[in-house]
């Protein structure tokens, strides 16, 4: 990663400019029309009290798409202060913080419904920017001798073009893998062939855009440009809200076969100039079509109106394809050139001269945007142009030294930096796309089927996934943090809220509050403390001051936490038990003063989850007594020991082929024995709404009414045992790599010094 401590005044002043006006764009958009007044009472409260975290599809991807690009920017532009960790959770806390007063400023706004999940999806969309800029600067090509610095037209700006197209075309980014959304894709070109020739210019001009930017890259537009071409068409037919007309096929074909032409019989520059010529009349041509003349036009002059005031998903795609028709026209004309700041005010004009022909036109609306846009992406340009970080200085190399030491430095970069986090988003969608799949099978348990947020969308389903992984990471995290710890009994419990925390958004975020309510139960502290009086006169008083609203969400907490932390100790104990060096009185002794330190927290759990449950699901569903006069709760509590036990076990196994042995055998024998514990653990016979069920039934069959075998219920357990020992199993493994690869660059960072 480049230093930004070698920034100098002026390249800072640059950076933090462009930030300002990221900033100021987001405010802008949060905050339209501005109309503000008096809100009714009780608003505030309401909005700090409303914990649903989605509202619509399209209102989730705007909130992660407005703070995307601040993530991003934040990660180029700011200057690197201490440690990464910490230049990255300040710029988390000051996003979270910006994202809250802009919603706490909606409650102002009559037009405006301000929510807190918007807070969280911004605050997602930030940190995926994060992941994105660090990738960026991790895996895009080093300086070579020939390069001026890092960020340089050569690599930022196609990559950049190919962003936007991608975006242009494939927004909502959301596939559906059913059979039925391909076919209604595939009827425009089949059954409804429709053709448009400005939509088919625009194709092809995108087409010969995107081979300018890999023939930049110096990679072969026959090959990549074919690919993405393949990417796209696929993308149509699986993408929700997308189908494939023969415009695109047809445009896309003539830009392809027009990007080989010329480029095998004419200049790299003849093709920067076929591109920029097709670009702009295609431009031209989409911007004022159809051409039906009218009387009586109006010009609207508040910024981006049209795009605020509209769907969120059609503003969004439109909003992509301006800003890759404009980033692409003035990269062109800067390839060619010419000024950046003359071609974007050249273009302006012309922007400004469309919109009044627009004025025009039989139902259509001239729009000072346009023009806008155009001058705030030559102003970026310009800042880039400005903004060129030079390396700190070092004792002058040979030729071959710089070469091996970049070289070295690029590939070590790349290792500890991209390809974590691209192998993490695999892992996500791997365990995502069963999952998605699974819903969607006959027999499903109802209760598991209706679960999701959005019916069951992928998008939700990936934050699950997310979710489930963070069950290994955090447990393999907090493992080093409490073996390394004097007072285990108290860090124990700060790191297992704080932790819960996290996980109980991740859930809040992809299942529903139903669901939430049947596993941890519903909020009734309030009602016995203020009403029977439970937890004394002093504690009544104290609720009553504080409120349901605050209590609520407080105890919801404190019983999640409680169903979280019997994971989290047995998985802190296999992990700190499995690293043991040896068997000795020593590492014997520490395993035992961390098992006693652990036991009065995992006491208090019990209670919380058992014996002071508010969910009838724990109290009908779990054995009281079982066969050695032992409690459902002790069986599953082995049952989860158990089941971490494997997973730590199949997390630790490596290419030693006796070691791979050993944990099949383990894996396969576990399976009786956990099935033994589940039976015990349940009570054999539920008596509810009229029905006679068992709790494994309740757990595993689809409904009440129809009741599976034993065989059935064993092989369902089977696959649920299976997987969640190989989830678990990858989040250790991935909570391993990042905190090896923390180690190795503070270690490469103790070395450079």
């Amino acid at each position: 990663m480049k230093n930004h401590q070698s920034f100098s005044s002026t390249e800072q002043h640059s950076g933090m400019r462009i930030l300002a006006i990221i900033l100021l764009l987001i405010a802008y958009g949060s905050l339209y029309p501005g109309n503000f007044s008096a809100p009714p009472a009780g608003s505030v409260q309401r909005f700090l009290t409303d914990f649903h975290w989605f509202t619509s599809l399209g209102d989730v991807l705007g909130n992660i798409g407005l703070f995307f690009p601040l993530g991003m920017a934040g990660v180029i532009f700011l200057p690197l202060r201490g440690s990464s960790r910490t230049h990255i959770a300040g710029i988390l806390f000051l996003a979270l913080l910006f994202a809250f007063s802009l919603q706490l400023a909606q409650v102002w706004l009559p037009s405006r419904s301000p929510a807190l999940a918007d807070v969280v999806w911004n605050t997602v969309g930030m940190m995926l920017g994060i992941a994105a800029g660090s990738i960026t600067v991790s895996v895009l090509p080093k300086p070579t001798l020939t390069d001026d610095n890092f960020f340089n037209h050569n690599t930022v700006v196609p990559l950049l073009v190919l962003g936007l197209w991608l975006l242009a075309e494939l927004l909502p980014l959301v596939p559906s893998l059913d059979l039925q959304k391909v076919k209604d894709a595939l009827k425009p070109l089949i059954s409804e062939f429709s053709f448009s020739l400005p939509q088919t210019m625009m194709l092809a001009a995108g087409t010969l855009a995107a081979g300018s930017a890999f023939v930049t890259l110096r990679l072969s537009p026959a090959l990549w440009l074919g690919g993405i071409l393949i990417f796209i068409l696929a993308g149509k037919l699986v993408i929700v809200n997308l189908t494939l007309e023969g415009s695109t096929l047809i445009g896309m074909l003539i830009g392809y076969l027009a990007c080989l032409w010329i480029l095998h019989f004419r200049s790299t520059k003849a093709f920067f100039e076929a591109t920029l010529l097709l670009l702009l009349v295609a431009w031209t041509i989409m911007a004022i079509t159809p051409f039906s003349p009218a009387i009586g036009g109006t010009l609207n002059i508040i910024p981006f109106a049209n795009m605020l005031g509209g769907s969120i998903e059609t503003a969004v795609r439109g909003l992509m394809r301006s800003l890759f028709i404009y980033t692409t026209l003035l990269w062109l004309m800067q390839r060619l050139g010419v000024s950046v700041m003359k071609a974007a005010i050249g273009f302006a004009l012309w922007a400004s001269l469309l919109e009044l022909i627009q004025m025009g036109l039989l139902g259509r609306t001239a729009d000072i945007t346009e023009p806008i846009l155009l001058l705030l992406i030559g102003w970026g340009f310009s800042m880039k142009l400005e903004y060129s970080p030079q390396l700190p200085s070092k004792p002058q190399m040979t030729g071959s030294e710089v070469y091996i030491h970049e070289a070295k430095r690029g590939s070590a970069l790349a290792n500890l930096g991209g390809q974590q986090w691209l192998m993490i988003v695999v892992v996500l969608f791997c365990f995502a796309i069963p999952i998605w799949g699974l819903l969607r099978l006959p027999g499903i348990p109802y209760n598991l089927r209706e679960m999701f947020l959005g019916d069951g969308h992928f998008l939700f389903i990936l934050v699950f996934a997310g979710a489930l992984l963070w069950y290994g990471a955090t447990a393999t995290w907090m493992s080093e943090k409490i073996a390394s710890s004097k007072l285990p009994f108290l860090q124990f419990p700060v790191w297992t809220l704080t932790l819960s925390l996290v996980s109980l958004i991740f859930l809040s975020m992809s299942v529903t509050q139903e669901s939430l309510d049947d596993i941890v139960g519903a909020n009734n502290l309030y009602w016995f403390v203020v009403n029977k009086d439970t937890w004394g006169t002093h504690w009544r008083s104290f609720f009553q001051l504080l409120g349901p609203d605050v209590v609520g969400p407080i105890e919801r907490w404190m019983r999640y936490a409680g169903l979280y932390c019997p994971l989290l100790v047995f998985l802190v104990l296999a992990l700190d038990f499995f690293h043991l060096p040896k068997l000795n009185a020593q590492t014997l002794s520490r395993v035992a003063f961390l098992i006693a330190s652990v036991l009065p927290w995992l006491w208090l759990a019990k209670a919380v989850t058992f014996d002071w449950s508010s969910t009838d699901n724990l109290n009908e569903l779990i054995a009281r007594d079982g066969d050695f006069g032992w409690g459902g709760g002790g069986y599953l509590y082995i049952l989860l020991g158990l089941l971490c036990a494997n997973a730590v076990l199949l997390a630790k196994t490596n290419g030693d082929g006796r070691r791979i042995g050993l944990t099949i055998i383990v894996s396969i024998s576990a399976l009786p024995v956990a099935w033994w514990l589940l039976n015990l653990g349940l009570e054999p016979n539920v008596e509810k709404y009229g029905f006679t069920f068992s709790g494994v039934q309740f757990l595993l069959g689809p409904d009440r009414q129809n009741l599976l075998s034993q065989t059935q219920l064993f092989a369902r357990w089977c696959a649920v045992q299976v997987g969640f020992i190989l989830v678990t199993a990858v989040g250790i493994r991935s909570a391993w790599l990042i905190l090896s690869t923390r180690r190795q660059r503070a270690g490469d960072a103790c070395s450079n010094e």
